[in-house]
């Protein structure tokens, strides 16, 4: 509620106040509120017993009331022994300052570290004349610098450097040193061979020089006097630099005193008085070593000048008869010309390991020839190889024939079939329009069943017999019923349990003794029935598909 104020009127007594009651009243409400605000209703939950400067009243849990306190929301964190930031401590502008010369310590908890900005700052006191140093991102560690830097050269003793004396930087002839800034510029002058520029070099000897062309540039080696020469070789061929690398490169072999030169990958022996003829790419005297009284002959087959006897000359002779055997000792009769034997008792070997190794069937048009792998005749033809059947073949090879694709199964029969197109006799079973699909023998078990034997029923059972089975029949298919069931249970084909008989298709329909031949239409229903004409237990379904 807010506040009662006591009305006390315009001055004392004159009858405008509010009476001792109502004032009364609104001051119990006043203290009421109070101490139901602070207290329990009828005594405040508050006491400033022992109060002293900067305290606050806190609650007290234990006394149940407000009590003065110490407290860091008074402005005073030194009486909080575990303050902790609610937030980021904003300095805005001041210092961390301790009192009394004392430390400011910074201790992480565990394994946390101190970062100053994004500076990472190591745990360990380090090691005495350590500095810290910094990895180049955030983490700094602690690293050793010496007093002293040894120094050392390609030759003399070495030397120590204190940090704090003078470092010289010497030159020498051609060479000459300058520092400005803390920079040390080294220097040299055109008596010193450089890259780039134009120098010239006087008793100079260098040792396993590689004289490389700059980019496309070229290596230039001009003699201005005669008696200039450039020694280049090895005691080896195969000691040559790559031809690949040094095109157009000279070179000798001082092993064997011939001259190269580097070209298309390879080098390329040069032809000199040391030379023999064979080092002719035309030229084969290695495979055979002529011998006395030899020609080089050209051999086509080898596009090569051979060494080659010269018996006769053979050519000449238009009419040559032989006067005995001729051994071609393992060579080849070739020609153009005809082979015409009249003599009996004749004889030649066709015989090829395979088929790959027959000759060409266009050259050799009409020849006959055996493979001995697989002991197959064959001849020749303008389209290629023809195989040759014999009585040892099977009747699949021949074009028309596919026995491999499906395996012949006993009983059936080759039936010539549109196979991709193309006809092809197929192992298969034949159903003509006359052959019946199928024969059942139908007799009786007295007056209950038909009992069905024959197709479909030979090995359903024991004795190969069944029942009043249901039957499957396809339309378009013919099928026998061979009945024995006598006069007094004549067997019909029904459009119906107890129906009439089924007319189409069905000849000498209702018999006890004879053949019921049912070639299924194909306008044929689902379902037919066969059932005894005289016993209407006698019977099943008939299931057209």
């Amino acid at each position: 509620m807010a506040k009662q104020t006591v009305g006390l009127g315009s001055s004392a007594n004159d009858g405008t106040g509010d009476s001792l009651r109502v004032g009364g009243d609104k001051i119990n409400d006043n203290f009421d509120e109070l101490y139901t605000a602070i207290g329990t209703g009828t005594a405040l939950n508050i006491t400033t017993a022992g109060a002293s400067s900067n305290q606050i009243l806190q609650w007290s849990t234990t006394n149940n009331r407000f009590e003065p306190t110490n407290s860091a929301a008074a402005g005073d964190i030194s009486v909080d022994l575990t303050p902790q930031l609610g937030g980021d401590l904003d300095v805005n502008g001041n210092k961390i300052v301790s009192a009394s010369n004392g430390d400011i310590e910074l201790i992480p908890h565990g394994t946390g570290k101190i970062k100053l900005d994004t500076l990472t700052f190591p745990t360990t006191v380090g090691t005495a004349n350590y500095v810290l140093a910094t990895d180049g991102a955030s983490a700094m560690y602690w690293k050793q610098v010496g007093s002293t830097i040894t120094l050392s050269a390609d030759s003399g003793t070495n030397d120590t450097y204190t940090v704090g004396d003078t470092l010289n930087f010497g030159g020498g002839t051609g060479i000459s040193t300058t520092v400005a800034d803390d920079n040390i510029s080294i220097a040299i002058d055109n008596t010193v061979a450089t890259l780039s520029d134009t120098q010239t070099l006087s008793n100079k000897t260098i040792d396993n020089p590689d004289l490389t062309g700059v980019s496309t540039g070229n290596i230039k080696l001009r003699c201005a006097t005669i008696g200039s020469f450039i020694a280049q070789g090895a005691n080896a061929l195969a000691s040559f630099e790559s031809a690949a690398t040094y095109p157009g490169a000279f070179g000798v072999d001082t092993s064997t005193h011939k001259s190269y030169f580097a070209s298309n990958n390879t080098w390329n022996e040069i032809a000199t008085t040391l030379s023999s003829i064979d080092i002719f790419a035309d030229v084969d005297t290695t495979t055979a070593t002529p011998t006395d009284g030899q020609v080089l002959t050209w051999v086509g087959a080898s596009t090569a000048w051979k060494p080659t006897s010269i018996v006769s000359e053979l050519s000449d002779d238009t009419s040559p008869v032989l006067g005995a055997g001729l051994d071609t000792a393992g060579f080849t009769i070739s020609g153009t010309g005809k082979l015409d034997l009249t003599g009996s008792g004749s004889k030649a070997r066709f015989d090829f390991t395979n088929t790959g190794a027959l000759p060409s069937a266009t050259n050799y048009t009409g020849m006959f020839a055996v493979t001995t792998s697989d002991s197959k005749g064959h001849f020749a033809t303008s389209s290629g190889w023809i195989n040759i059947l014999t009585e040892n073949d099977s009747v699949d090879r021949l074009s028309d024939v596919d026995t491999t694709t499906t395996s012949p199964n006993y009983g059936e029969v080759l039936v010539y079939t549109n196979v991709s197109g193309t006809g092809r006799w197929i192992p298969g079973h034949y159903t003509p329009q006359s052959k019946v699909s199928a024969n059942f023998n139908v007799t009786n078990n007295g007056s209950t069943d038909f009992t069905f034997t024959g197709d479909g029923f030979t090995t359903h059972n024991s004795g190969g017999s069944q029942n009043d089975p249901v039957l499957y029949l396809k339309k378009g298919h013919t099928y026998t019923f061979t009945v024995s069931s006598g006069a007094t249970h004549p067997f019909e084909i029904r459009t119906a349990s107890g129906g009439s008989a089924y007319g189409f298709g069905v000849d000498n329909n209702s018999t006890g003794s004879g053949t019921i031949t049912f070639c299924v239409p194909m306008n044929a229903p689902s379902t037919l029935y066969y059932q005894c004409t005289s016993h209407a237990g006698m019977g099943n379904t008939i299931n057209i598909d």
